[in-house]
Order: structure tokens, then sequence, then C-alpha cells
């Protein structure tokens, strides 16, 4: 550019003695046709949307960091939980086995007494029954 050199300061603070930037820039070039001013303030509006929309985006990811790491927190006390279940499951189940065993140990014992059982007399009724049909 010929004839002078535009300066657009960063922030409101920058600028001295309280002028706009759109207001310093257009003293240091005196002929900018108000447009290309307009522009130059439309450019630096835009950039304290972009400045702001930032900050929006800045504390969305910082929240959401927060979450996943709640997320994660929470997930690994399930997955504590769900070790202890297996640890539990397995245990019921030796137990429920052995049980089993002893039941059925138990049956064999008092099979020999040859007791009829509720079950030996329904049987031996519905036998009963269908002979007589």
């Amino acid at each position: 550019m010929a004839g002078g050199a535009v300066i657009v300061w960063s922030s409101p603070a920058a600028v001295p003695c309280g002028r706009s930037s759109r207001q310093s820039a257009l003293s240091l070039r005196p002929g900018i046709p108000d447009q290309a001013g307009q522009t130059l303030e439309n450019i630096y509006g835009l950039s304290q949307q972009s400045e702001s929309g930032i900050s929006q985006i800045t504390g969305a990811v910082q929240s959401h960091v927060a979450a996943i790491g709640e997320i994660s927190s929470a997930l690994a006390d399930v997955e504590r939980a769900l070790a202890v279940t297996e640890q539990e499951v397995e245990r019921v189940s030796n137990g429920a086995l052995q049980l089993a065993d002893t039941a059925e140990q138990e049956y064999v014992e008092i099979a020999g007494f040859e007791l009829d059982t509720v079950y030996d007399r329904i049987r031996h009724i519905a036998s009963d029954l269908q002979d007589c049909s």
C-alpha cells in the first residue's frame, strides 16, 4: 500500500488515547473511504464474535472433559463391582453344586430304607386311576 500504513489494535485496551480501532486506523491513513472503514469495523466485530465463540467452545470442552472424567470413574466402579459379582457367582455356583451332590447322596441313603414319599403315593394313585380306565 502506498501512502501510509493501517494499524488495527487487537483489543480496545491497546488503542491509544481512548480512540476506537477504526478511528486510529483512519487517522493513520487519511483518505480511506468509508467503505474501507466499515470493512475494518466489520472485521473487528467479527473478531470479537470469534473470540466469544472460542470462549464458549472452550467452556463446553472443559465441561465435556469433566463429564467424561465422571463417566470414566463410574465405569471403573462398575468394572470393580462386576469383578466382585463374578467372584460371588463362582462361589455361589460351587456351593450349589456341593449342595446338589450332598442332596443326591442323602437321597441314595434314604432310598435304601424304601420309605414312601408323598410323590410315591401320588404316582401309585395315578397308576391305579390309569388301570381303572
